[in-house]
């Protein structure tokens, strides 16, 4: 008989062992789902309580930064840091050299630097203090390049 190899034995064993696993993990996953059933009575709901737990932990945190804030003596209603950023206008004549810059003041590698530079307007830094954006604009403009500081708004998302 010419019968190919992997077809020798019994076939149909393999779909009995097939239907065989599925019948027991679906037995397992019914088993499963009423533990979990027992988990909610009508006494009790696990959830329920849950969720008054964490409702509890969140008001004693609240309690504890407000005691925090009283005192230390923090007022939530104080100004925040002013923060300010670098804005590149114009390159000028040696684009080379506030390449050179660009890369100085920030962490950007060569040819990030220089498509920065070659895409003016940009925001060169941000986040910096008062006397760093000076300073940084004071580089740029013995560079020959137009520079200008902007003050950051303030994102707060409360």
């Amino acid at each position: 008989m010419n019968t190919p190899r992997h077809r020798k034995g019994n076939v149909w064993g393999y779909g009995v062992g097939l239907l065989a696993l599925m019948i027991t993990v679906m037995i397992g996953i019914y088993l499963y789902a009423e533990s979990l059933g027992s988990l909610v009575t009508p006494s009790g709901n696990v959830l329920q309580q849950a969720e008054e737990q964490i409702k509890a932990i969140n008001e004693i945190q609240g309690q504890r930064e407000e005691d925090v804030e009283r005192v230390a003596g923090i007022d939530s209603d104080r100004p925040k840091k002013q923060r300010f950023a670098l804005v590149l206008l114009d390159p000028g004549a040696d684009e080379a050299r506030v390449v050179e810059a660009v890369q100085a003041i920030t962490t950007m590698n060569a040819e990030r630097a220089r498509d920065l530079v070659k895409s003016v307007p940009m925001e060169i830094k941000g986040h910096m203090s008062s006397s760093e954006a000076e300073s940084a604009r004071k580089m740029f403009e013995a560079l020959g390049a137009k520079v200008s500081v902007r003050e950051e708004q303030d994102q707060d998302k409360s």
